[in-house]
């Protein structure tokens, strides 16, 4: 009896997704319905889901000012689902772009959130509150093999320090991944921070991409070192 009322149940579901890309014109809801049954499945307790209200046209999205992901579709819904939510920068997560004409969708891999997500992008399904920030040194950062790197791209990052919150390590972690995603050598990024030393009231570490290197000169962020 069970298996029966599992299969009649399993049907409608498909059904009714069969009825929602047969419309021509993917709704919101309809997006999130798609997502959250096709995508996100039973692992709606252990995630959070965000979409942009907004209709995207662009052939790029824009995840913050240092990185994008494309797009295949002319228009579509965009959805971030967040599958380490205690942590902020650096983590396991991934894009959902929903067609707006018959629904169809793909999944894009990602280890870095839109910059200020949880300020702009609408709620979905949001089992977990971010607190403050967490750091996962465990995670292996891998650029995008289809990246061409240049090395005529050069790059200087520095900041003078945030008072030990972490929040300028992240940035400066999230803008150098970034960088590496677009082709800038590892050796030609230039990063000054704090005094060039980790510790808990400094840089969280000195490593930005964990691959064990040191990618934070171990130098003080001055405007001698700089100059």
């Amino acid at each position: 009896m069970r298996t029966k009322v599992f299969k009649q149940v399993v049907f409608m579901a498909f059904f009714s997704l069969i009825s929602i890309m047969s419309n021509g014109q993917i709704t919101k809801q309809q997006a999130i319905s798609i997502v959250m049954n096709s995508v996100v499945g039973n692992q709606s307790d252990s995630v959070n889901v965000y979409i942009d209200s907004e209709l995207q046209s662009g052939e790029y999205y824009v995840l913050s000012p240092f990185d994008s992901i494309a797009s295949t579709y002319s228009d579509y819904w965009l959805f971030f689902i967040d599958e380490q939510p205690e942590y902020l920068w650096g983590h396991e997560c991934s894009y959902v772009l929903v067609n707006y004409t018959d629904g169809s969708n793909y999944q894009i891999k990602k280890q870095l959130p839109p910059f200020n997500y949880n300020f702009f992008l609408e709620q979905v399904s949001v089992p977990f509150n971010f607190t403050k920030a967490q750091f996962d040194f465990t995670i292996d950062f891998v650029p995008d093999n289809t990246t061409q790197v240049n090395s005529d791209k050069y790059a200087v990052l520095f900041c003078g320090g945030d008072g030990g919150s972490g929040f300028m390590w992240s940035a400066l972690s999230h803008m150098y991944c970034g960088l590496l995603e677009h082709g800038f050598p590892a050796e030609n990024i230039f990063v000054l921070s704090y005094d060039g030393t980790a510790g808990p009231e400094t840089n969280q570490s000195l490593d930005l991409n964990n691959d064990l290197l040191e990618d934070i000169l171990p130098v003080p962020c001055s405007s001698e070192e700089l100059g």
